[in-house]
C-alpha cells in the first residue's frame, strides 16, 4: 500500500502539481543582485533580471512536464502495476515507453536549463528531472531511501519554483 501512496505522490508531483507554476525565489537573490550591482559598476554589463529569468525557467519547465501529463502518468501506472504484481515482462515494456517519453522531457527542459542564470536554480531543476527519471526506471516502488531522495529534491526546488513538487 505505501508503494502506492509513492507513485500517487510522484505522479502528482511530476503533473497536477506542476500545474501551480513558478514564481518565487529565496531571499537571497537579494544578495545575488547587489553583489551582481558591485560588479557591475566595476565592468559595464547588461543586467539579467534573475527572478524573472528563474521565473521563466520554471514556467517554461512546468510547460514541458504539462505537455507530457497524457503519455506520462499511463506508464506511471504500468510501472507501478508492473512492479507491484512482479511482471518484469510488462515492466520492461513500460520502461521502454518512459524511455521515450524521457528524452523528450530531457531535451526540452536541458534546453530551458540551458537559459538559466542562477546555478541554484538549475541545480535543483536538474535534480528534480533526474530523480523523476529514476522514478520512471525504478524496480521497485517504494524503496525507503528513494523517498528520501524524493522528498530532498522536491524540497530543493520548491525554494526556487514553489508548487512544482506538489
Amino acid at each position: 500500500m505505501r508503494s502506492q501512496r509513492v507513485l500517487l505522490a510522484l505522479a502528482l508531483a511530476t503533473t497536477v502539481g506542476l500545474a501551480t507554476g513558478c514564481t518565487q525565489q529565496p531571499d537571497n537573490t537579494a544578495a545575488a543582485a547587489q553583489s551582481g550591482a558591485a560588479s557591475s559598476a566595476a565592468a559595464p554589463s547588461p543586467t539579467v533580471d534573475v527572478k524573472a529569468n528563474t521565473e521563466a525557467v520554471c514556467t517554461a519547465v512546468k510547460a514541458v512536464y504539462e505537455a507530457e501529463e497524457e503519455a506520462l502518468l499511463p506508464v506511471v501506472g504500468e510501472l507501478a502495476a508492473a512492479s507491484v504484481s512482479g511482471d518484469k515482462a510488462a515492466q520492461a515494456k513500460a520502461q521502454a515507453k518512459g524511455e521515450v517519453i524521457l528524452g523528450r522531457i530531457s531535451k526540452a527542459v536541458d534546453a530551458e536549463l540551458a537559459k538559466a542564470v542562477d546555478p541554484a536554480v538549475k541545480t535543483a531543476i536538474a535534480n528534480y528531472a533526474a530523480t523523476i527519471a529514476k522514478m520512471l526506471r525504478a524496480e521497485k516502488f517504494g524503496d525507503p531511501s528513494f523517498d528520501a531522495e524524493i522528498d530532498k529534491v522536491n524540497t530543493e526546488v520548491e525554494q526556487y519554483c514553489p508548487g512544482m513538487s506538489k
